[in-house]
């Protein structure tokens, strides 16, 4: 049975740019998910 790996990161402020480098760079599939607690603030929210 073939090992599937996932790993977690975390990078400031550039985090998209250094997935989508690294995904170019190995040909490999990007999924990105975030919690509602990193996601920036926007008017209106608490």
């Amino acid at each position: 049975m073939p090992a599937q790996l996932n790993p977690y990161l975390n990078f400031k402020d550039t985090t998209r740019q250094a997935m989508e480098f690294y995904r170019d760079v190995f040909s490999g599939e990007l999924t990105i998910s975030t919690s509602p607690s990193s996601a920036p603030r926007t008017s209106g929210t608490r």
